[in-house]
C-alpha cells in the first residue's frame, strides 16, 4: 500500500480523494472521503492522507478536495516503478520538491486557474490535465513561463514543447530544470496547443507560477 497525502488543507475539513491511472485510462477511485485520515498541524492547517495499492509501471493523477466555500483543490502526478513500495518512502518523496530517481517522481498536476509554487532551483515534473476537448493526438503542447506577458518568447524562463501522455484525454508533461527555475519572482505560464505541422496556436491553459527563495543555499 502506498500513503498519499496532501498538505495544506485547513483542519477539520472534509476532505475527498478520486484517483485516475493516466496509463490505463481508468478512474480507479471515484470521488469519496471513505478512508481520508487528518493530521492536524496546531496551527489550522493538516495533512490529509489516503492508502491506496499502486501497479508498478503506471502512472497516477491524485486529485483533492475539501468542503470549503469555495472549494479547494490540489492535484499531483505520481509514477510507480517498484511493485513493492513502503509506504513511508511514498510520502517523503510526495513531499519533496526534488525529482526523485527511484520508486516515485514528486510532480504536481495543474488546472485552469491554479496557482503553482515552487522553491529556486526546483525540478518538478509538472501534468497538464487539459482534458478532452483538447485532444492532443497530431498536434504539440508547448509550455511557456515569463515575468510579463508582453516580453518576447526569447525572454520566456520556460519555453518548450511537453510530452504528450495521453493525446485523447489532453494529458502532457514537462519536467523542470534547476536553471529554468533558478530566478525567484511571480510568472505567468500558459500551455499553447498547436497543430502538428506547428500552425493553429491556441491557449489551452493559464496559471501564475511563483518561485520564492529557497532557505538553504
Amino acid at each position: 500500500m502506498a500513503l498519499l497525502s496532501v498538505i495544506g488543507f485547513s483542519s477539520s475539513k472534509i476532505v475527498q480523494v478520486r484517483i485516475f491511472n493516466v496509463t490505463t485510462a481508468l478512474e480507479v477511485v471515484a470521488w469519496t472521503s471513505v478512508g481520508v485520515s487528518e493530521r492536524a498541524d496546531g496551527h489550522g492547517y493538516s495533512v490529509y492522507f489516503y492508502n491506496f495499492s499502486l501497479i508498478a509501471g503506471n502512472e497516477y493523477i491524485v486529485d483533492w478536495r475539501d468542503n470549503s466555500v469555495p472549494v479547494m483543490t490540489a492535484s499531483e502526478g505520481i509514477r510507480s516503478a517498484a511493485a513493492q513500495i513502503e509506504a513511508s518512502a511514498i510520502a517523503s518523496l510526495i513531499l519533496s520538491s526534488a525529482l526523485a530517481t527511484g520508486v516515485i517522481q514528486s510532480s504536481v498536476t495543474v488546472s485552469q486557474t491554479s496557482t503553482q509554487k515552487l522553491v529556486r532551483g526546483d525540478v518538478k515534473l509538472f501534468t497538464f490535465n487539459l482534458g478532452s476537448g483538447w485532444n492532443l493526438t497530431n498536434r504539440k503542447a508547448y509550455l511557456c513561463v515569463k515575468k510579463a506577458k508582453t516580453l518576447p518568447n526569447s525572454q520566456a524562463i520556460i519555453n518548450r514543447e511537453c510530452s504528450i501522455i495521453n493525446a485523447a484525454n489532453g494529458v502532457c508533461s514537462l519536467t523542470t530544470t534547476a536553471v529554468e527555475t533558478g530566478v525567484v519572482g511571480t510568472y505567468y505560464a500558459e500551455i499553447e496547443v498547436r497543430d502538428i505541422n506547428e500552425t493553429n496556436p491556441r491557449t489551452a491553459l493559464e496559471f501564475i507560477l511563483i518561485i520564492s527563495q529557497d532557505v538553504r543555499q
